[in-house]
């Protein structure tokens, strides 16, 4: 099976391991990325053109880098027609130029093609983004969707394709692992907050729980944005800054030591009118080191958590402070929490397992 992928996120080492282990399933993986692409607040430029680790990568050069609605790749009808894929799949949202540059190119050469899709809220697009959502729902063979809501969100659109529920992307449970197989020793009872620094990650909300916890405790946050120093002039004014540290985000690569230091991660997210959480990645992340986890109800945090963590209504800080010192007065509950949370990564989120179900849709796309 010979498979045709577009994927701007990819240019990213770590999101191309998805597409290794396809390759070890079978699949002859040709991987179209643009030239380069802002991830993590910082500018990525893609890996030359050539073979890694069993896939063949094209870079190719693009138009309008970063906007996720607005790039399209130049050549890619060259690429296509000389590898002539089986199917296409674009992993980008159906209102994306370059899914429709993309679809045009698969219903010519007759072949099926899937997109994939976060979208958890029904938004209105601005044209023409709103007549590429259309056309592209119309023509599309399948779609693959990151989160539950995202399915309700395109069946409100209309579409009656088929849809798959998969994760973007997993965790390689041997890099992410148990923090004791580390032998990691906390000086003090550490939370962790991992991620952008702004009013919809919640973090204000974390801030007003720890003012209620009546036990030894420092918080690290990692990650920038725009309330960077709304946050840090919070701290000072509430006389946290010896427990509370501020770091700089980190790369994939760095995140298992990072994590490894925590007690417990929170992800407290607020939805907004145009934002909620698609899915939380350093939950997953957090889980498979066994470090307990807490999250807002905000999205898809509580499909990602399950039974592996607890979940607090949004900007509830007395609440998410009574999940905290629960874990810091009953070690066997974090204890439990934390191997459930690895043996839910193990079964659902786990890069292997996210290959598996994604090669069970191109099966099932060729099949029909």
């Amino acid at each position: 099976m010979k498979v045709l992928v577009i994927s701007h996120s990819a240019v990213v080492s770590v999101y191309r391991e998805k597409f290794h282990e396809l390759t070890r399933l079978g699949c002859d993986i040709h991987l179209v990325l643009p030239s380069g692409w802002p991830e993590g607040g910082r500018p990525v430029a893609a890996p030359a053109s050539g073979p890694e680790n069993g896939i063949t990568i094209h870079s190719l050069p693009t138009r309008w880098i970063g906007k996720v609605g607005g790039w399209h790749l130049l050549g890619l009808a060259a690429v296509t027609a000389k590898i002539k894929p089986d199917l296409i799949h674009v992993e980008e949202e159906p209102y994306a130029i370059i899914t429709w540059q993309a679809l045009r190119l698969a219903k010519h050469a007759k072949i099926p093609c899937v997109f994939f899709t976060w979208e958890n809220i029904l938004r209105d697009y601005k044209l023409p983004l709103r007549w590429i959502d259309r056309w592209v729902r119309r023509h599309i063979s399948w779609a693959i969707a990151g989160n539950q809501e995202a399915v309700s969100v395109l069946s409100c659109r209309g579409f009656e394709k088929k849809c798959t529920v998969i994760p973007q992307y997993g965790v390689n449970p041997e890099n992410f692992r148990p923090y004791s197989v580390m032998n990691v020793v906390k000086p003090v009872y550490t939370i962790g907050f991992f991620g952008r620094l702004c009013e919809e990650k919640g973090i204000m909300t974390l801030l007003r729980a720890v003012v209620e916890l009546g036990f030894p405790w420092r918080m690290i946050i990692t990650g920038c944005g725009p309330a960077e120093a709304e946050l840090k002039q919070q701290v000072k004014i509430l006389g946290f800054e010896k427990q509370i540290t501020f770091k700089a985000a980190i790369s994939n690569h760095e995140m298992p030591k990072a994590l490894q230091q925590l007690d417990v991660l929170v992800l407290p997210s607020h939805t907004q009118p145009d934002w909620k959480e698609q899915f939380g990645r350093v939950l997953v992340e957090a889980m498979a080191c066994e470090i307990p986890v807490l999250g807002s109800n905000s999205g898809e945090i509580p499909n990602v958590i399950g039974e592996a963590g607890r979940i607090f209504p949004e900007k509830d800080w007395k609440s998410l402070a009574e999940h905290i010192a629960d874990l810091y007065q009953d070690h066997h509950l974090a204890t439990a929490l934390g191997k459930k949370g690895r043996e839910r990564v193990l079964r659902h989120f786990t890069t292997e397992k996210v290959a598996q179900q994604t090669l069970r849709v191109y099966q099932q796309m060729l099949e029909r």
